[in-house]
């Protein structure tokens, strides 16, 4: 690749939606050479292939193995049904997988925290300077869930069974954390050193932050009004970045064999 510019990779799009066609789009016009649009309608892969000057297939087999880099712009569902037939004769390529289900859970976010802002305005809610903190707890929920996910999603390829057991535990994990309860109901009832336990877990403390930093700050305990040891406040945040690296490191690791494995 000496001497040849970014521009010069060739780029194959397996999906022509909205989003697979304004990134087509917007990388055609900065010059990249766009060598073949997939999609199991002929109207969009043909439309979306004269626009950026393409050729365009209605058969996954028909894909070209030539292309240096693949964008995947499918449904999560239909990703991971299609991905050995995708993927195949193509392993030393680089892939791009649009995963719009995440920035859709974040909008959805976005939208439901301006609407119990709007509506604690209007329940006379006390505000501070706290609130700022709120996107800081946001972040580092979106990264424990990355590192979960990326977890879930190696294990899923080898262990099939992963998907029901997580469902259960994820409903024992809705009802250990204090989401419809107050983590105060389990100390005032003589369960401090459970309560205690329970706020280490980083879901936990995350739910907590957002909540004293946006809606209570002096009714709502956090790890480190709850436990005396500060050292062991650091506990939960620090599982969370962990937890993040791990879900990389092993989703990078055994990521190049999934396609051989399913």
């Amino acid at each position: 690749m000496a001497g040849r510019s970014i521009e010069d990779m060739s780029i194959a799009f397996i999906g022509a939606g909205n989003l697979a066609t304004n990134l087509a789009k917007a990388l055609y016009r900065k010059g990249f050479r766009i060598v073949q649009v997939y999609s199991r309608t002929k109207e969009s892969a043909q439309g979306l292939a004269q626009t950026v000057e393409a050729a365009y297939t209605t058969e996954l087999q028909a894909v070209t193995k030539e292309a240096q880099l693949y964008i995947v712009s499918l449904k999560d569902a239909a990703f991971v049904e299609l991905l050995p037939q995708i993927v195949s004769g193509k392993e030393n390529a680089l892939w791009v997988h649009t995963a719009g289900s995440i920035m859709g859970s974040m909008i959805s976010l976005g939208i439901n925290l301006l609407v119990v802002i709007c509506f604690g305005f209007f329940a006379h809610a006390h505000y501070t300077w706290r609130v700022l903190l709120v996107p800081l707890s946001i972040i580092q929920l979106y990264c424990l869930g990355l590192g979960v996910a990326l977890l879930l999603a190696s294990l899923f390829v080898y262990f099939r069974d992963v998907a029901h057991i997580w469902e259960v535990i994820l409903q024992a994990m809705f009802y250990a954390t204090p989401i419809i309860y107050p983590i105060s109901m389990i100390a005032d009832k003589g369960y401090g050193w459970a309560a205690n336990i329970l706020m280490l877990n980083p879901s936990t403390q995350v739910i907590m932050d957002i909540r004293h930093n946006l809606l209570s700050p002096e009714y709502v305990p956090t790890v480190w009004s709850m436990v005396d040891n500060k050292l062991l406040c650091l506990l939960p945040y620090a599982l969370s970045v962990f937890i993040l690296w791990l879900g990389i490191h092993v989703f990078r690791k055994y990521s190049s064999k999934f396609a051989e494995v399913l």
